[in-house]
């Protein structure tokens, strides 16, 4: 194909041979749209960022076909290096939210980074957050290493944004989190109680306030097993679950 004798064979004005074709307008779109979806496929060069950002500023309709393609490991670092800082300050909510809800594919190659992309995303507003919440949520339980100290962060983030997000879809990978390190007792806890009233005249009703329905976590044994192995799980179920001692008078 002459896109990739051009790629191989004159890689200095390879860049500026796809601009011109993707300006032109009478080249039929299906066409512009090859070009693209052929560029996915070589491992990108840094001669490539100028003509990355073309095709994100002029044609926004194509671009989202290049970040939807199959994209190696190295393409995600240029696009994290050199595409993202100038689409953040662009401030292009669509385009972003293209991106971040791609970056799954690259979940256990390059964990820190996706992670700290998507706190970041949220933290910091990039786009609406319950537009992009339910899906971080359901792709981190893609993760094949649960110690990185990204995820607690990230869950607490998307916990923290309440029912506009669907935090209830939370309790999947945090009880994946809590099994594969046998820690962070303490958040899941606070999970399950979020809707607990902080003054309650009797703790017999508490159990209506609980989130612990074996849907709620990765499998449908979690809750028993839990109970069995944490001190901490199961001390704090026990107080909770305690009669108040009438108050003094």
């Amino acid at each position: 194909m002459f896109i990739l004798q051009l790629r191989i064979s004159q890689p200095e004005i390879f860049s500026r041979h796809l601009r011109t074709a993707l300006d032109t307008p009478d080249i039929a779109y299906h066409l512009k749209r090859l070009i693209v979806e052929t560029l996915a496929e070589f491992d990108p060069q840094e001669d490539d960022i100028p003509l990355v950002r073309h095709i994100s500023t002029k044609h926004h309709t194509i671009f989202t076909r290049l970040i939807d393609q199959p994209l190696t490991i190295k393409w995600f670092h240029l696009l994290r290096d050199s595409w993202l800082p100038s689409t953040l300050r662009e401030q292009n909510s669509d385009t972003l939210r293209r991106f971040l809800l791609n970056l799954d594919r690259w979940i256990n190659e390059d964990t820190e980074s996706v992670l700290s992309i998507w706190h970041r995303a949220l933290t910091e507003q990039w786009v609406e957050s319950y537009s992009i919440a339910f899906h971080i949520t359901h792709s981190l339980m893609k993760i094949e290493e649960w110690h990185h100290p990204e995820i607690r962060p990230l869950l607490e983030t998307l916990i923290s944004l309440g029912q506009k997000a669907d935090h209830e879809s939370a309790g999947q990978p945090l009880s994946r989190l809590v099994t594969e390190t046998d820690e962070h007792d303490d958040l899941l806890w606070s999970w399950i109680t979020r809707d607990v009233p902080e003054a309650l005249n009797s703790r017999r009703d508490i159990s209506e306030h609980l989130h612990c329905s074996p849907h709620d976590f990765h499998k449908k044994d979690f809750l028993e097993e839990r109970l069995s192995g944490s001190r901490y799980f199961c001390g704090s179920l026990f107080w909770a679950s305690k009669p108040k001692q009438a108050a003094k008078t």
